[in-house]
């Protein structure tokens, strides 16, 4: 059985796993997020013809 002390360390220690996850996710989004606006934006110049700046977009485009 645990004692008081023990019990609080392994919920405060339990709250900064969750707090890491959730800080991942967002990061994980976000750079998702980033990655299909810049092949939005690559789309977008190939259809007005632009080759070489849809190519840049998509070098530009973060690797995940």
């Amino acid at each position: 059985k645990l004692d008081n002390g023990s019990t609080h360390t392994l919920s405060v220690a339990r709250d900064a796993v969750a707090e890491a996850i959730d800080a991942l996710n967002k990061q994980i989004n976000a750079e998702l997020y980033s990655s299909y606006i810049y092949l939005a934006m690559s789309a977008y110049l190939e259809s007005l013809a632009l080759p070489g700046m849809a190519r840049w977009m998509k070098v530009q485009r973060p690797g995940i």
